[in-house]
Order: C-alpha cells, then structure tokens, then sequence
C-alpha cells in the first residue's frame, strides 16, 4: 500500500467516519449525523459538542417546519462550534395588535393572524458557503446567507448576509474585518480548493495552513485558472 492509500484510509480523512478522532465523541463529520432531507452539509464539514453532536438537528435546528420545506444549506470544511443555532423560520408574531398572544390556539383566526401566518409561509433558506467558522453559541437568522471562507464570531447573532472572507462579530453581527484583501480573496474564491479531491488537499496543506499571502500568489499564478 503506498502512501496515499494509507492516508485516505485514515479515520480523519475518511468523509463517511463520524468521529475523525478515535476515541472523541466530541467532534463529528456533521454530514454522517444529519438525516432530515432539507439539511445538506458537505463534506469535512465538522461539528463540536461537549457531549457529542448526534443530536445535532433536534438541538441546534430551530423551528425548522417539515411543511415549510426550508433548508439548510451548509457547504466543506466548515467549523461549528457548540451552541451554534440555526433559525430556520422567521416567527412573525403578533406586534401590531392589543395583545401579541396566539389566539388562533383557541381556535381563533383574526384577519391579522392570516395576515401574519401568510408571511410565515415563506421559505427562509440558510446556506453556509466553504470554510467558514462559526463561532460558540453563535445564532444565524432565518434566511441568511455566509460567504465562502468568512468567520463568524463567538455569541454573535448573525441577521444579514455575510460576504465571503469577513469576520463579523456582535448583536447584531456587524463587518469587524476582512480576513484578506480583495485580490487575495479574489483569487481564493477562483482556487476552490475545497473542491481538490483529498490527495491534493494533503499535498497543500502546508500552504493552506500558511500565512503567506506571497506563497499563496505564487502558487495561484503558476495555474491555469481564468
């Protein structure tokens, strides 16, 4: 067995393991613990929980309605720390009249509940590009997008869409920073590396976990790529 062979065996680069880490529980492969047809997750894409991350739709998936058919959408290589809630509907309760209680519960439809149910109707899909991070605890909004390569952190509740390779923090989540600068980003966004099959990924580690932006060029201009 040479040893490529050898490394794709390995639990940790094996995409249908559940546990990359014998013996740790604690960290999973979410694609291999997620069952409900309207979450998607690629592959690599790991999640932490303290105890273990089987209960990771019934936890960390909120109000997510089968008769909705709202998805999550959650792209390779990203990082979900513990806590992490996905908000999967907009609950669009009453506001506006003398009392915000859910009468209809009694059995009671006002043309103000319709009105508010109507809306409730609508798909409010999350998706999750490449290599993100999100951080502990951290909250994304129904209907939120998140760039490739961006960085969400800790306890920030995210209710806008996030552009790729940002860093954005607080309630709500605001821009803090640019991980890179655009032509950097621009080039990262063309490389897809998350798309190189495993033994190329291994064969670039080094420069993916660099950071060098000058290696990074060096090695981009000695492509092909449009």
């Amino acid at each position: 067995m040479d040893d490529d062979e050898r490394y794709m065996i390995e639990p940790a680069m094996d995409p249908t393991s559940v546990y990359p880490r014998e013996g740790d529980e604690t960290v999973c492969y979410l694609k291999n613990v997620v069952f409900n047809a309207n979450i998607r997750v690629g592959d690599y894409t790991i999640y932490h929980d303290y105890r273990h991350g089987m209960n990771f739709e019934r936890k960390n998936v909120v109000f997510h309605h089968d008769q909705q058919n709202t998805r999550l959408i959650i792209g390779k290589f990203c990082c979900i720390e513990a806590g992490v809630k996905f908000i999967l509907n907009r609950r669009n309760q009453l506001t506006d009249s003398i009392s915000s209680y859910p009468f209809s519960f009694w059995g009671h439809r006002t043309e103000n509940e319709l009105r508010v149910s109507d809306t409730q109707e609508k798909r409010y899909d999350i998706v999750i590009g490449n290599d993100v991070l999100i951080g502990y605890e951290a909250i994304i909004m129904a209907g939120v997008h998140i760039g490739d390569g961006a960085v969400v952190r800790p306890r920030s509740v995210v209710t806008h869409h996030v552009d790729a390779y940002t860093i954005v923090a607080g309630i709500p989540a605001q821009a803090v920073q640019n991980r890179f600068d655009r032509t950097v980003t621009g080039m990262l966004l063309r490389l897809k590396w998350w798309d190189w099959d495993i033994v190329k990924i291994r064969q670039y580690m080094s420069l993916l976990c660099s950071n060098s932006t000058e290696e990074l060029k060096k090695f981009f201009s000695s492509l092909d790529i449009p």
